[in-house]
């Protein structure tokens, strides 16, 4: 339920309410939910808890069956799929290549997204939390707001220059209103959306010619085995993933990994 709260905050930039719990904004969520790569018992749990909320409304969502009918991919469809834990250097080559040829302004956006997404693993939510404020040294470092409320700051290597290059050749572009905070800027000029992350990489991946989807699960995936082969401390890495309990960590290390 906070997670479908969560997508009803951003898609509307306000507290959810009881009235947003319909139809359509169910199976945009569960859609999305699906787009963002979560395992097919994620959703399914998804469906269980949305299905017991809907039993307590004062007047229960009544088309209910076009909801539980979005099932989960089914383990078979997704074989090949699971099995891959990072995205070869070729594939990358060509996908950079690709984004590298195109003058618009959202290719900067997204290559700067796709350089970030590789450098530290971010969970999408977060990764389009962060504000132009959150950057330092010309985007040299990122500051990470922590539960504690302090921040922890990470220097970026790779995604240095693109995220220099698409402040000063994409962002510019895109933006509407000149106090906009956020650092990801949609096509409309407002902050981007995890739909439209997801959009974005997914039609990249389709022009590089990647023989399977490209999805932020698989960046961040990619991102963790790099950080585990260099070397860095698990509590490092905990940070770049955004996970609270160092247990995630480990245990997406080991699957990664293993």
């Amino acid at each position: 339920m906070l997670r479908f709260a969560g997508y009803i905050e951003e898609q509307t930039s306000r507290p959810a309410r009881c009235s947003d719990f319909t139809t359509p904004n169910l199976q945009a969520f569960l859609q999305a939910e699906i787009a963002d790569g979560f395992h097919a018992h994620t959703i399914a749990r998804r469906l269980v808890s949305l299905s017991a909320f809907n039993l307590f409304l004062d007047q229960p969502v009544t088309d209910w069956k076009p909801i539980s009918s979005l099932a989960p991919p089914s383990r078979g469809h997704r074989r090949d799929e699971s099995l891959l834990k990072s995205i070869q250097p070729a594939h990358l080559s060509a996908l950079w290549s690709v984004m590298e040829q195109a003058p618009q302004a959202h290719a900067r956006r997204d290559q700067a997204l796709l350089a970030l997404l590789l450098e530290t693993g971010l969970p999408v939510q977060r990764l389009l939390a962060i504000n132009l404020t959150d950057l330092r040294d010309d985007s040299y470092r990122l500051i990470l707001p922590q539960p504690s409320g302090a921040g922890s700051p990470i220097n970026l290597e790779w995604a240095d220059q693109p995220l220099r290059r698409y402040l000063k050749e994409g962002r510019p572009e895109l933006i509407r209103q000149p106090d906009e905070p956020a650092l990801w800027i949609s096509q409309s000029g407002r902050r981007m959306t995890r739909q439209a992350v997801w959009q974005a990489l997914h039609k990249w991946g389709g022009r590089a010619g990647l023989p399977y989807p490209l999805n932020p699960r698989l960046l961040s995936d990619t991102a963790a085995q790099r950080l585990v082969f260099s070397g860095l401390p698990l509590k490092q890495i905990q940070l770049r993933l955004g996970h609270i309990s160092p247990l995630s960590t480990l245990a997406r290390v080991r699957r990664i990994v293993g």
